[in-house]
Parts: structure tokens; C-alpha cells; sequence
């Protein structure tokens, strides 16, 4: 079972760990001069946890696998210190994470990183960040952060601000495409069964989900009916009503089976 929940004390000695192991992948994206073993030394991590970095933790069969914190500065939120264990990674956990914080975050909502780390970066760009040209990146990161000299000219700064993020849908059946998905699951075996799994997903694994999905199909130039009807599935309330139209197909599949 997948669960997203706050960092409590007990999890600090997995968060740690999971910082310092997942932080190997910035080895050559961050200057030779500001890497250190460990990356992160307890102590560092107690202090930020002290100056209000609020962690969340991804469970998976009781096991931390993935962390993600945020702390409000000024007028904004910063996104800070967003690790997945190495076994992990390209699973949509970093994903369902940021999909859950920004859920809750007043914008504008910001996030610093390493200059040369162009897949961090990607993965910003992809849940709607835009990456700040550098005269305004100087002003934010003088702004908002307190690092070094060094640090802030090897840095970028992404943000997301009001009105940008995952768009939903208003109301269920806004999109005729979405229920012309839905019909043709309850013809097809083959479909109703992968909407289904889908669909019984906790809700932050569904969303990283068909973000992803989304975010290829864009990228492919996919046709833009699927586009919108997978959309709709990033809305709760509409993938719960979803859920209980392809579980009575398939009960009528089944009965028609036989």
C-alpha cells in the first residue's frame, strides 16, 4: 500500500539516508568544490528541519521511499530537498509527492537546483514550473535563500505561480471525450481492466500516473481528445464516479462472459 503522510521525529534516520543516497545523482552536477561526504550531515538536517522545513514522506509497504519538504519564506513556498531512493526512481514518486504538496501550498511556489542538473530541472518543467532567466533568478535567490556566493552562481530557480499547475475539470462530464473513454471501457475487456487498476490507485499515484501519461502524450503530439479525457482523471471527485462506471462494466463484461 502506497501512502503519503507527514514526516514525524521517528523518520529521521530513512529521510536522511534517502537524502544522502538519491543526492549521489547530482556527483558531477555540482561543483567539485561544494560536494561533500555525506552530502547532508545530520546535524544539516536537523537545522533545517528546525527553520521550518516541513517534510513529506512516501510509504510504500511501510518503507520510506521517497521525501519532500516545503517551507513558507516571505510570500512564497519553497520547494526543498526532494530525494527518492535509488531503487525507486522513475516510478512516479517524486511525481505523487510534488502533486501532494502542491496541492497545499499558497503560490507563488518556487524551487532551487543545481544548474547542470538538466533532468531535475525537466522534471520541474513537466508540473508547470518555468525556469527563471537570470536577473530575476539572481533577485529570487537573494530574495529567498541564504546560500554562498558560489552556490547561487552554479543555481537556477523555477517557479510556479497563481493559476499554474495541474488543470482539472469542473464538473464530471464536462469533456465529451472523457465519456466517450468511459463507453468504450465498458466494450472492451482489455481497457476496462487497465482504467480499473488505474483507477483503484491511491489518488497521488493516480495523478503522477496520467501526469506522466499526459506529459508523453504532449510531448508526442498525441491526439488531443485523449489528452482531455485523461486530464479529467486528475480530479478526485471524477475518477471516484469513473471508478464505479468501469466496476459495474465489468461486472456486466463478466456476466456477458459467461
Amino acid at each position: 500500500m502506497t501512502v503519503i503522510r507527514p514526516y514525524a521525529d521517528p523518520d529521521f534516520e530513512e529521510v536522511h539516508a534517502i537524502i544522502n543516497e538519491a543526492a549521489q545523482a547530482y556527483r558531477g552536477a555540482i561543483p567539485a568544490d561544494r560536494w561533500h561526504e555525506p552530502y547532508m550531515p545530520p546535524e544539516d538536517l536537523r537545522r533545517e528541519i528546525a527553520s521550518g522545513v516541513r517534510f513529506s514522506v512516501l510509504e510504500e509497504g511501510g518503507r520510506i521511499i521517497g521525501a519532500m519538504g516545503v517551507q513558507r519564506v516571505r510570500d512564497a513556498t519553497l520547494i526543498r530537498h526532494a530525494y527518492v531512493r535509488k531503487l525507486a526512481q522513475g516510478k512516479g514518486v517524486g511525481g505523487a509527492l510534488i502533486d501532494h504538496l502542491l496541492e497545499n501550498s499558497p503560490r507563488p511556489v518556487m524551487v532551487g537546483t543545481w544548474a547542470a542538473a538538466q533532468w531535475a530541472i525537466r522534471f520541474y518543467e513537466r508540473h508547470g514550473f518555468r525556469l527563471a532567466p537570470q536577473e530575476e533568478r539572481d533577485r529570487l535567490l537573494t530574495t529567498y535563500w541564504t546560500i554562498p556566493d558560489r552556490q547561487r552562481e552554479a543555481s537556477v530557480v523555477l517557479v510556479l505561480e497563481e493559476g499554474h499547475g495541474v488543470d482539472k475539470p469542473i464538473t464530471f462530464g464536462e469533456i465529451d471525450s472523457f465519456i466517450t473513454m468511459l463507453l468504450a471501457a465498458c466494450e472492451d475487456r482489455g481497457m476496462n481492466d487497465t482504467l480499473e487498476m488505474l483507477l483503484s490507485q491511491p489518488d497521488a499515484v493516480r495523478k503522477s500516473v496520467v501526469s506522466r501519461l499526459l506529459d508523453r502524450l504532449r510531448e508526442t503530439g498525441g491526439p488531443q481528445s485523449l489528452i482531455e479525457a485523461l486530464t479529467c482523471l486528475l480530479d478526485d471527485q471524477v475518477a471516484e464516479k469513473a471508478y464505479e462506471v468501469i466496476f459495474k462494466c465489468a461486472r456486466t463484461l463478466k456476466e456477458a462472459k459467461r
